[in-house]
Order: C-alpha cells, then structure tokens, then sequence
C-alpha cells in the first residue's frame, strides 16, 4: 500500500514567480512500514537583467523510516539560464545554506554552499521532461554533505489531467545510525491541474 499526495501552487509575473508545495508518502510492505516522509517548501525567484535571477527557498522535510524528525533548510541563490528557449530551459545556481536538523535523537545545525542545477525540456506540446540535482557540503565539515536529485516526465492526457513518472534520490553522507545514507524512491501518478 502506498499512499501519495503532492500538492503544488506557483504564481508567475513577468519577472517573479511564487511556489508552495507540500508532499507526503505514506506506505507498508507485508504488513510493515516502508515509507514515511513528508515535506513543505516555499520558493520565490525574481528574474534580473539579462539571464541572472535570485532566489530564496525555505523547506521542511520529515523521514520517520530514516529517523529524521526535521530538517529544515533555508536558502540563498544567485542563477544563471544557460539556455532560455521556448522548450527547454538549464539554469545553475550557487549560493549559501543554512540547515537545522534533528536526526537520531541529536540536533545540530551547520551552514552549507549549494550548487544546483535544473533542466526543463518539452520534447513536444504535450511532453515534458525534467532533472533536478543540488549538492549541499556543510562548509564546518567536508564529509558531510546532502546530495538531492530527481528526473521525470510527464504527458498531458488532457487539459487538466497529467501521467507523471519520477525517481528521486536522496543522499545524506551522515544518516542516522543504523540507517541507510540513499533512499531512491519512485512514482507514476496522475496529476490534476487547475
């Protein structure tokens, strides 16, 4: 049993744009837990002169199955659109992170870089592909480091229907103990769109 609900708002103007999203994953395997995860973030990027933009995000992320009982990150960018066509869009990012968590029973907090990088390609009026991955080294501490990343497609069945397929990964250097540093997951859903 797998029980998923993703709900996601953007707002766009011509030089800024609003997201707020919120997840969670709930699942059992044979009569055991296997997934637990939940998570919200709130996102704002306003677009300068030429291809440059700034963003600022705030997440908050849940894992019961990888003893994290929060982590929420905070978030400081400078992008770049390296290509910025009708389909496709590759914009990198680099700025400074600032990371509270509470992972096994400890809590700590540290600041991090961050790199990103996002491809958004529409193979056809109806086809869209998509990568994320961000890379988050804790600047006190080299070995620790959190590694996110997602690929997907999604079709346009209608209107207001979508098929979507994605795999993340998540990859945390320092996981709790006894627990595993990557959780790959993957979805196939249906996406309503209003």
């Amino acid at each position: 049993d797998l029980l998923v609900l993703k709900l996601k708002n953007e707002r766009k103007t011509a030089l800024t744009k609003w997201t707020l999203g919120a997840h969670g994953y709930f699942g059992n395997s044979e009569g055991e837990r296997n997934r637990e995860n939940a998570g919200a973030e709130v996102s704002y990027r306003h677009d300068l002169e030429g291809r440059y933009y700034y963003a600022a995000e705030a997440r908050y992320y849940y894992d019961g199955m990888a003893d994290l009982d929060y982590q929420a990150t905070a978030l400081l960018s400078l992008g770049y659109d390296l290509v910025k066509s009708d389909d496709t869009l590759l914009a990198v990012e680099a700025g400074p992170a600032y990371i509270t968590e509470k992972k096994g029973g400890e809590q700590k907090d540290f600041v991090a870089a961050r790199l990103a990088v996002a491809v958004d390609h529409l193979i056809n009026e109806r086809v869209l592909l998509w990568e994320r991955v961000e890379y988050l080294p804790a600047l006190n501490d080299t070995d620790f480091y959190l590694a996110l990343a997602e690929v997907g497609v999604e079709s346009s069945l209608a209107d207001w229907l979508r098929f979507r397929t994605a795999a993340q990964l998540r990859y945390d250097s320092a996981p709790a103990e006894d627990k595993e540093t990557a959780d790959l997951f993957m979805t196939a859903s249906l996406v309503a769109v209003y």
